[in-house]
């Protein structure tokens, strides 16, 4: 749960929108024991976006998109080479295979948007985190992939809540948590840093998806 490997996808760094609608490619009465494995072909659709299990080959463009810019309210550095990053995406696809972690790679129409993970799946409060690549932010992308995921998961494994932390300094991404229905449980300062953490109901997931009408661009 403290390796930077987790770290790197924990804290939501982008642009925030109205969550787009979404539907969930899985069948949903196949529901999986909470911390199953990913199932290597589940796709999490919303109206622009998918999402689904994040692959070695998907490596090298993550790695490219892991800019200082994009690194600015988080609390990681980017990886200084490939074979740095090895070793984390490496630890991502053992965590999908096991089921305790799960990351997923973010798809549009033109190819690769970013990542999204979710921790400690097992229990009542799984965290979640996201990033998008710089050329995709300003679009409502953050928020309607962040939608899809906790639907699908507050569908998949009916959890209490889902956990959500922001940089102080991060507004976009602090109204994605709340457009899901967040609210702040309490403030932490990490390495010098404040950071908010949400607490997101299971329940509130599940409207925001029915009440989303798209993105709301330029957030």
């Amino acid at each position: 749960m403290d390796n930077t490997s987790i770290a790197r996808l924990r804290t939501l760094a982008v642009a925030a929108g109205r969550p787009g609608r979404h539907r969930s490619c899985a069948r949903p009465a196949a529901r999986e024991a909470i911390g199953g494995p990913v199932i290597s072909n589940l796709r999490i659709a919303s109206a622009r976006l998918v999402l689904r299990p994040f692959h070695r080959r998907d490596a090298a463009q993550a790695l490219r998109c892991m800019t200082p810019a994009l690194t600015r309210h988080l609390d990681w550095a980017p990886p200084t080479s490939a074979e740095a990053f090895r070793g984390e995406w490496q630890r991502w696809l053992a965590g999908n295979a096991g089921g305790s972690d799960r990351v997923f790679t973010i798809l549009d129409a033109r190819g690769f948007v970013g990542l999204a993970g979710l921790y400690a799946t097992s229990t009542p409060t799984p965290e979640f985190g996201l990033w998008i690549r710089e050329q995709r932010q300003g679009r409502g992308y953050g928020g309607e992939a962040a939608a899809s995921l906790l639907v699908w998961a507050a569908q998949r494994w009916r959890p209490q809540r889902f956990v959500c932390v922001v940089a102080s300094e991060n507004h976009a991404s602090r109204r994605i948590a709340v457009r899901l229905g967040g609210r702040l449980g309490f403030v932490r300062r990490v390495s010098g840093r404040l950071q908010l953490v949400y607490l997101v109901p299971a329940a509130a997931c599940a409207r925001a998806d029915g009440d989303a009408h798209g993105a709301r661009p330029g957030e």
